[in-house]
């Protein structure tokens, strides 16, 4: 579970991201539409958590979470529900793991001006209202990243497998550990827009810094894009 220090540490970080996301939507195969308040900062962090129960009880979890963590709730759909602050987006998508078991799939955004300490205050309490433990955890802290020479050498074997990027990529990335600015940097290589969602998707898992995963999401240009990776971000849990 992410701690106040942790989520502070990727808050930080994310402030010196320059740009504007505006209304990025998630939308499609059973995920409720949402959209970043107006003038939302590039902010946006992901939890997966397992809850004890099936999808109704996942989903009244996430309602209660909801109301305690100040938002307020939009609308709920057959297994989403949106909520809403000031400055704040969530979204919480609820799955089916097993007759006794569930997943909810946690979204959470801030506008520019929402300060740290309340970000904080609902990100946590949300995290911890919904879910008894996380069930995917980014790679430690101290995982080894790939070093500058590696991984210029893979740059220049992927500029030169341009035409098959996914399957050059696949030999590597597995194996691997990248920050979200190496994984940005990757996926703004790819020439066509049709592998760039299967390329981001590769290598969510071996992203050490998820909280910063905004930043990969800018190398996106379209709505649709953002929002088919969102899509494959969430089943990756289910795999």
């Amino acid at each position: 579970m992410k701690t106040e220090k942790s989520v502070q540490k990727q808050w930080d970080l994310g402030k010196f991201v320059l740009g504007v996301c505006t209304k990025p939507l998630l939308l499609s195969l059973g995920i409720a539409g949402w959209s970043l308040p107006a003038q939302a900062s590039p902010q946006l962090l992901y939890e997966f958590l397992e809850v004890n129960g099936n999808l109704s009880s996942c989903l009244n979890r996430a309602e209660t979470a909801v109301k305690r963590s100040g938002l307020v709730r939009q609308n709920t759909r057959q297994n989403s529900i949106n909520a809403q602050g000031r400055d704040i987006t969530a979204t919480v998508y609820c799955r089916r793991i097993n007759s006794q078991l569930s997943e909810a799939v946690l979204m959470v955004a801030g506008t520019k001006s929402v300060s740290a300490a309340n970000f904080n205050s609902v990100f946590n309490s949300l995290v911890t209202n919904i879910g008894e433990s996380p069930i995917s955890q980014p790679p430690q802290s101290s995982a080894t990243v790939i070093s500058d020479a590696a991984f210029g050498q893979l740059m220049n074997g992927l500029n030169s497998n341009w035409s098959k990027p996914v399957e050059f990529l696949a030999q590597a990335v597995p194996y691997n550990y990248f920050t979200a600015a190496q994984a940005t940097e990757i996926v703004k290589a790819i020439k066509f827009s049709r592998n760039k969602v299967p390329v981001a998707v590769m290598l969510y898992p071996q992203v050490v810094d998820r909280g910063n995963w905004f930043v990969v999401e800018q190398a996106f240009i379209f709505d649709s894009e953002r929002q088919e990776l969102r899509r494959q971000i969430a089943d990756l849990s289910n795999k």
